[in-house]
């Protein structure tokens, strides 16, 4: 949503940049590297006020603020992660809470409907989809075996 003068502005108003912050920190913690200022508060935090090791995470979800997410659709994604290994990421279907408020939004839900149902449905008949929607995913981090790193690895 934004603050209120952001809110007419396109953009991802820093969601990028902390997706970028977040991967690296997690990219440190397992490789045991150096860790800046910001890192070493974030590991201290979640670690001794949380209570949560950061090694231990294996998924990451990344939600938007303006989706509401079903209560049973972090189990539904984390059961698909579970029962297929080879999986990266998994996504949710988005709806449109005002599907029909206006021309744009209408637009929107048929955009959603080729973008969820046709193109991705497609890609899979290759083998893998190429593109995850950002306001509703779920990402492996590691793989759960060897604790290989994959969206923090070195390489990315």
């Amino acid at each position: 949503m934004g603050k209120p003068t952001e809110r007419s502005r396109p953009g991802n108003r820093g969601k990028r940049d902390s997706q970028m912050l977040l991967m690296n920190f997690l990219n440190k913690v397992h490789f045991n590297s150096p860790m800046n200022p910001l890192e070493l508060e974030m590991y201290h935090q979640i670690k001794n006020m949380i209570g949560v090791n950061p090694s231990f995470y294996e998924y990451l979800f990344m939600v938007d603020a303006d989706t509401t997410v079903d209560p049973l659709s972090v189990n539904r994604l984390i059961s698909a992660m579970i029962h297929d290994k080879k999986l990266l990421g998994v996504c949710g279907e988005t709806k449109l809470a005002n599907a029909k408020q206006s021309l744009i939004t209408i637009m929107q839900v048929y955009e959603y409907f080729l973008s969820h149902h046709m193109a991705k449905a497609f890609e899979s008949l290759f083998g893998s989809v190429m593109c995850l929607p950002g306001c509703f995913t779920l990402y492996r981090l590691r793989t759960p075996d060897t604790h290989k790193p994959l969206l923090i690895s070195n390489q990315l």
